[in-house]
C-alpha cells in the first residue's frame, strides 16, 4: 500500500452529521412513531427494483414497507389495527416528507392493492 496521501478527500458521515436533518414523526392509532429525517438508499434502491420493467412486481410492497417504516415499527402498526389504506396514506406521505414525490406507477401498485386487499370504502 502507498503512503502518499489522497488528493482529495471528503467525510460524507461528517458532512451529513453538520446537516442536523431532524426526524420524522407521525401517529397512527394513537401511537407516536419516529423515523430518521434522511431516507436509507436501501429504501430507494429497493422500490426501484420492484418498479422495474413492463410489470410492476407488488410482491415486494411488504420488504419496501418493512424497509421504509421500519420492521418493528410496521409490525406494530399492524397489531393495533391499521388499515392498508392507511399505510398507504402512511408511505405516500412520508415520501413526501423525504423530498420523493410519489411516484405515479409507485402509487398506482398501492392503490390496486388497497383495491384487492377488500377494504370497505372510506365512508367521507
Amino acid at each position: 500500500m502507498s503512503d502518499k496521501q489522497p488528493i482529495k478527500f471528503k467525510d460524507f458521515d461528517e458532512a451529513l452529521e453538520e446537516l442536523d436533518i431532524p426526524d420524522i414523526v407521525f401517529m397512527a392509532k394513537g401511537v407516536s412513531y419516529s423515523l430518521p429525517g434522511q431516507i436509507s438508499a436501501k429504501v430507494v434502491l429497493k422500490q426501484m427494483a420492484f418498479l422495474t420493467g413492463a410489470d410492476l412486481d407488488a410482491q415486494g410492497i411488504p420488504e419496501w414497507l418493512e424497509l421504509l417504516i421500519g420492521k418493528e415499527n410496521l409490525n406494530d402498526m399492524l397489531d393495533n389495527g391499521v388499515s392498508w389504506q392507511q399505510v398507504n396514506d402512511i408511505a405516500q406521505w412520508l415520501l413526501e416528507q423525504y423530498g420523493i414525490a410519489p411516484d405515479k406507477e409507485l402509487a398506482e401498485v398501492l392503490d390496486k392493492a388497497v383495491g384487492e386487499g377488500g377494504e370497505e370504502e372510506d365512508p367521507k
